[in-house]
């Protein structure tokens, strides 16, 4: 975590710092040099026929010595491990260790100490989520790593009921309800900032299962620049929210980064206004706390919808809303009439590309020509693996990587995973926002207001200039930022 060393994880560091061996080791020859030449001096060992120049060049070549052996060693490390003869850089503690910690507790049902190390573990390896989930005869801890799920821990049943009353504790929620799910959240102070969790509890046939969300305060903080749009991609969703009214739509699959999308659009509204737009959001649940902006959370109030909670806020003269998401007629219908009478609304739709939001629209029964005249942006997005620079290795392209890529591969160097320490052996570390970018101009309106399917819609676009998520995540593996087969994975559903 920025701004942190945490007892455990990618932070938590192993110095190999070119001092770490080197300074203890001269400053014991040296110190051996002089305690012995006082000694000699103050005549307390059989006095030697040398003088004060020589101890000094005996204790210098003493200190020569020990450097050598320390510049030999680290020359003899074995090339396939690189990250342990790297100066100034930091090892990635592997996870089984939270496993030897929980067992080193002073109690078996020390909940404090078992909660302390799963959040520190987890916020040092920048677990988006931690998964408690209970067995027969454990509970399993899992954490998802930049988008996969990891198994790092298990959990006794004595162990895990204390940890359930903890973070029920700690989340404000009623310790003893235990048939019917709860949420919750309560923040975690750390040395930098602090980061927020919420806890989710589910009622199962074995237990209740917790699944915490990690939020880090510094995340809602974010520019556009920080989150991977490209200069062009950025200037043109920049000149999209200075627009007064429309209908500005995010896309993509759960988990892909469209909240902090939203929040980074909102910032700018804000910044790109010096405050002289009201802006509020409709949220569930609502993420982070924005400055100058008003968040209403949807679900705190059996009544509140989105469609109702849209109307209500429609009176509260807003210049711009944002809409969690858009998944019902009544929804779409008010947010498309509210993008027609001089409101910029934000809102997400969930569909697999930008071209198809549109398709969307018309299948929760918007007409499209509402959906032409009131839609003027739409962003699709997708969070793409990074290689872990120190353990990459170069590949060849395999035939279905060809197939799928084509001439595109012709005259670039591509790199594949390879698992180190600083990775924690997966290959991967981080990932980076890849984004297509589509603005809605007369051409494209004619299209969709003439019912186009979103190939056709697409084509047009990529006339004009428009790059899909496939071109632009293939040009992180051309950079060498990620994988070829990260890019087939990540784009695969790009179509529909």
């Amino acid at each position: 975590m920025k701004g942190e060393v945490p007892a455990f994880g990618r932070n938590a560091a192993v110095s190999r710092s070119s001092n770490t061996l080197a300074a203890p080791a001269l400053a014991a020859a040296m110190a051996l040099g002089a305690g012995l030449f006082l000694l000699n001096w103050l005549q307390l060992v059989p006095a030697v026929a040398l003088p004060p120049r020589a101890w000094i060049a005996a204790a210098a070549a003493g200190a020569a010595v020990v450097w050598a052996a320390r510049v030999w060693r680290l020359a003899a490390l074995p090339r396939e491990h690189p990250e342990v003869a790297a100066d100034a850089e930091a090892l990635l503690l592997p996870l089984d260790g939270l496993q030897a910690a929980i067992d080193r507790l002073a109690e078996p049902a020390d909940a404090r100490g078992a909660v302390d190390l799963l959040l520190r573990h987890a916020v040092g390896h920048d677990a988006s989520d931690v998964h408690l989930v209970p067995y027969t005869s454990f509970c399993d801890v899992r954490f998802r790593i930049d988008g996969a799920m990891t198994p790092v821990a298990k959990l006794s049943p004595a162990l895990v009921a204390a940890v359930t009353n903890r973070l029920k504790v700690l989340s404000g929620l009623q310790p003893y309800i235990r048939h019917r799910p709860q949420d919750g959240r309560f923040s975690l102070p750390t040395a930098g900032h602090a980061m927020d969790v919420r806890a989710a509890f589910m009622p199962t046939l074995h237990g209740e299962r917790i699944v915490m969300r990690v939020l880090d305060r510094a995340d809602a903080g974010r520019g556009l620049s920080t989150i991977g749009l490209t200069r062009s991609q950025q200037a043109c969703l920049s000149e999209a929210l200075r627009q007064p009214q429309g209908l500005l739509i995010v896309t993509g699959p759960a988990g892909c980064g469209k909240t902090t999308t939203i929040y980074c659009a909102l910032r700018a509204i804000v910044e790109l206004s010096h405050g002289e737009r009201s802006v509020c959001t409709l949220e569930n649940p609502v993420e982070y706390d924005l400055a100058t902006i008003n968040q209403t959370s949807i679900g705190e109030s059996a009544d509140l919808t989105f469609a109702g909670g849209l109307r209500t806020m429609l009176r509260q003269d807003p210049d711009v809303i944002m809409v969690g998401e858009i998944r019902d007629e009544e929804t779409a219908r008010t947010a498309v009439q509210a993008g027609l009478t001089g409101h910029l609304i934000i809102t997400t739709v969930h569909a697999k590309r930008a071209a198809a939001a549109f398709l969307r629209l018309a299948e929760l029964g918007i007409d499209a020509r509402s959906v032409a005249a009131s839609v003027s942006f739409v962003v699709a997005q997708r969070l793409l693996r990074q290689l872990c620079s120190h353990c990459r290795v170069e590949a060849v392209p395999t035939p279905g990587e060809r197939q799928a890529f084509g001439a595109a591969l012709d005259g670039h160097v591509f790199f594949r995973p390879a698992g180190c320490r600083r990775c924690g052996m997966k290959g991967y570390v981080g990932r980076h926002g890849v984004f297509e970018v589509l603005p809605v101009d007369e051409g494209a309106r004619a299209l969709i207001a003439a019912g186009a399917p979103p190939e056709a819609i697409q084509h047009h676009a990529a006339e004009k200039g428009f790059s899909s998520l496939r071109d632009n995540a293939l040009e992180q593996a051309v950079l060498g930022e990620t994988s070829l087969a990260e890019v087939l994975r990540v784009t695969m559903t790009e179509v529909g």
